[in-house]
Parts: structure tokens; sequence; C-alpha cells
């Protein structure tokens, strides 16, 4: 016998909302995490690179343009690291500096390189179980980041 549309539409509820909250929500709230993580760590990246150029040049025999940790605390590192999900990777951040086109003794340009990591909103279980997506980063493990940020040297410590 035919129920005539009464509970046909109760019986496709759990299915549709399997599919709209575990396959598709979830993921898209770890997605849009990693979009603001992906964003923080560039912000990083650029507050670094503004308080890298107020500081004297860190090589004592003049800039080689290879990277190099400083050996002074860089206070934005400090204050960002651990948040929006993303977590400095040590040693971070280095710096390569090269020298200036008018005088090659002094610091032209600065490059600093930040490395983090950004972990995922959510662990997701189902996910874990499943070997191909396990292994993505941003959805089961977390995600490894590199910026590069090259500016003018400001301060030339003399």
């Amino acid at each position: 016998m035919l129920a005539r549309g009464k509970g046909s539409t109760i019986a496709e509820l759990p299915p549709a909302l399997i599919l709209l909250l575990i396959v598709m929500f979830f993921p898209m709230i770890n997605l849009l995490w990693l979009g603001v993580g992906y964003g923080a760590g560039m912000y990083l990246n650029m507050i670094e690179a503004r308080e890298i150029v107020c500081h004297p040049p860190i090589e004592a025999n003049g800039p080689s343009g290879n990277f190099v940790t400083p050996n002074y605390t860089v206070i934005q590192s400090q204050n960002w690291n651990g948040y929006m999900g993303v977590a400095e990777v040590p040693p971070s951040p280095q710096v390569a500096q090269f020298p200036s086109a008018i005088n090659p003794v002094l610091v032209g340009q600065s490059t600093v390189k930040t490395t983090v990591t950004i972990k995922p909103f959510l662990k997701m279980l189902y996910f874990a179980k499943l070997p191909f997506l396990s292994k993505i980063p941003g959805l089961g493990k977390p995600l490894t980041c590199i910026y590069y940020s090259t500016v003018v040297q400001e301060e030339q410590g003399q």
C-alpha cells in the first residue's frame, strides 16, 4: 500500500544530514580555518620583516645572502606564536641580507623567511580511518607554510 507522501521526506532526512554535515560542512570549516591561518602566517611574516629592518644588520662581516637566525629575539614572533592555530617552526624567522647597489659595504635589503605550521581546526576521526585522506595536510595532519618577504634595510648600525 502507498503511504501517499506521509513519511517519505522524513526517510530522506538522515542521509541528507549525513551528506551535508559530515561530508561537506566540517571539511569546509577546516578549509576556512586554514585560510585564516594562512593569512595570520602571512601577517606574522610581514611584521617580522618590519622588525628586522629596524635592527642593525645581523652579520658582522658584511652580508652574504645566506639565511641565518638572528641573534636577538624577534618580539612579534613571541606574541603571535600559537595564535589562530599558527605555530612557528624553530628556527624561525631566518634572515638573508644582501649588499646595497650604491655602497656594497652596507646592507641594502633583507629577506625574511618564516616557517609556520597550521593545525586543523577539527580532528575528524573518520578521516583518520581512510588512508588517503589522513595524509592530506590541513585535513588530517598539520599544514606547513613557508613565507618570504624582501624589504629595504633601514637601520645600518652606524
